[in-house]
């Protein structure tokens, strides 16, 4: 799938791996354009990794926006290879793989 060229971008890997099967559960995104898709995934997971894993952020990041920078590289990637294997995009599901993102306990999150 996506080859984990970097510390960072493994550990991006490591703690979104539930998501890309969510992702294709799902389709991909929602009432969201595929365009701004990355950008709100890496938003999203940044607070939770910010607040559900505050030493590792910490430790990788200086700040949020450098957690956003290389989560929303990560998630182009996700999309650009879900579109190389002619996956469709799916506006209407995109929506609430997002709200998953936002509303999972710490505690959830760490069953993945």
């Amino acid at each position: 799938m996506v080859t984990c060229r970097s510390k960072k971008r493994r550990d991006i890997a490591y703690w979104t791996a539930a998501v890309v099967g969510a992702l294709v559960a799902c389709g991909t995104p929602s009432e969201i354009e595929e365009g701004d898709f990355a950008a709100l995934v890496a938003d999203a997971a940044c607070e939770l990794d910010e607040v559900c894993f505050l030493g590792h952020f910490e430790n990788e990041y200086s700040d949020r926006d450098e957690c956003v920078d290389d989560a929303e590289e990560y998630w182009e990637d996700v999309t650009d290879d879900y579109d190389d294997y002619d996956c469709d995009y799916e506006e209407d599901e995109a929506a609430s793989c997002l709200e998953a993102w936002r509303t999972v306990s710490c505690e959830d999150y760490f069953e993945y």
